[in-house]
């Protein structure tokens, strides 16, 4: 799981601070996308390696996410409600699309524990197929949303908050960070 940059964090633009992020989640969705198409058509030979790594895949995608969604719910965006009202609709967007691919991962590991109990080829095949479909679903919003979130929230907060504005969200933002790294 990705470990946001936090002690001694000096923030030039936030979209710098989530750039990691954004180049590790990206990683990991093309990491999915592969073991997906591995899982669906390398055959039983290979499917419990595909399994178990499809499931860590999403484990740590939803890792990742709970750690983002604090910062962004708890911090970020009731920040920027604040102080640029006007993107407080867009915010509750971006809120709902997150709780849609969490919920779509979920459905991918419920999917995969169906897959380990069903034995009959037929049955295998639909929910690969079923897998497949959700996954790469899950794939395409997810770095939508991230393309979206970083081209609209955090340019929002390079270029409209004011410098005092900046630094108050800023240290919001490394002591909400802290205190989590602490539990």
């Amino acid at each position: 799981m990705l470990k946001l940059p936090i002690r001694n964090l000096k923030i030039k633009s936030f979209s710098d601070v989530f750039g990691k992020e954004q180049k590790y989640v990206f990683k990991e969705l093309d990491k999915l996308h592969e073991f997906l198409k591995k899982l669906k058509y390398e055959g039983k030979l290979f499917q419990r390696r595909n399994m178990r790594t499809v499931e860590k895949i999403i484990g740590d995608l939803k890792g990742s996410y709970s750690l983002h969604k604090e910062i962004d719910d708890q911090i970020i965006f009731p920040f920027l409600g604040r102080h640029i009202p006007r993107l407080s609709p867009f915010l509750l967007l971006l809120s709902g699309e997150r709780n849609e691919f969490y919920n779509i991962l979920g459905d991918c590991e419920g999917l995969l524990a169906k897959l380990k109990k069903n034995k009959t080829l037929k049955e295998q095949a639909d929910i690969l197929d079923q897998l497949s479909d959700k996954g790469i679903y899950a794939i395409v919003l997810i770095r939508n949303h991230i393309q979206t979130e970083m081209e609209s929230v955090y340019s929002a907060i390079d270029k409209e908050l004011h410098t005092v504005e900046k630094d108050q969200l800023i240290a919001s933002f490394k002591k909400h960070t802290l205190s989590w790294k602490k539990k």
